[in-house]
């Protein structure tokens, strides 16, 4: 791993190269969902209702992402990571369970990056102004944004949680070492 793969910008050239780059992200039905709620709830934008929901609820499941990236690794051997590390053909080269990690990590940065928009939103450090665009529009455009972000976290939730289930059906299907007492067999 080169010294650029550690730096922030080159872990998340990582992340989203598993997880299939800005293409996956935009064609994501988990993306369009979150628009479509945040187009019905923009009455939250003018009102700015979505950043006491932001404080209240992203940071839990932003820690609900986490303990289910770290439930992948509990219930893992190394016979079953030795099995879903290797690339794919049928999933373009791509490994499974770097593929997993790489749903569930972007889900974790969404949120984050929500929580921090959300911060540095209700802080209004700068006039939120766009040229030719009157201040008050400006603001509406950037709290849509939160809001979409906002919701786009709550509904990676359940990408998170089909990850997790994915990789614990296809765990299932690997078979038991023979050398290994299981306690069934005992």
């Amino acid at each position: 791993m080169s010294r650029n793969a550690t730096s922030l910008f080159g872990g998340l050239r990582l992340i989203y190269r598993q997880y299939g780059g800005v293409s996956a992200v935009i064609a994501s039905a988990y993306f369009w969902s979150s628009a479509v709620l945040a187009a019905v709830c923009w009455r939250f934008v003018q009102s700015e209702a979505w950043l006491p929901l932001s404080f209240g609820i992203l940071p839990s499941i932003a820690g609900f992402s986490v303990a289910a990236y770290a439930l992948i690794f509990a219930v893992l051997d190394r016979d079953a990571l030795n099995v879903l590390a290797p690339p794919s053909a049928d999933l373009g080269g791509r490994s499974p369970i770097l593929m997993v990690a790489s749903s569930i990590s972007h889900a974790v940065i969404v949120q984050i990056s929500a929580l921090i928009y959300a911060l540095v939103f209700q802080s209004k450090p700068f006039a939120f102004e766009i040229p030719n665009v009157s201040a008050k529009t400006g603001n509406l455009i950037w709290s849509g944004i939160g809001l979409l972000m906002t919701i786009y976290g709550v509904v990676l939730v359940v990408g998170a949680t089909i990850s997790v289930f994915r990789l614990l059906t296809i765990r299932a299907s690997i078979p038991p070492r023979k050398d290994r007492v299981t306690p069934s067999s005992s």
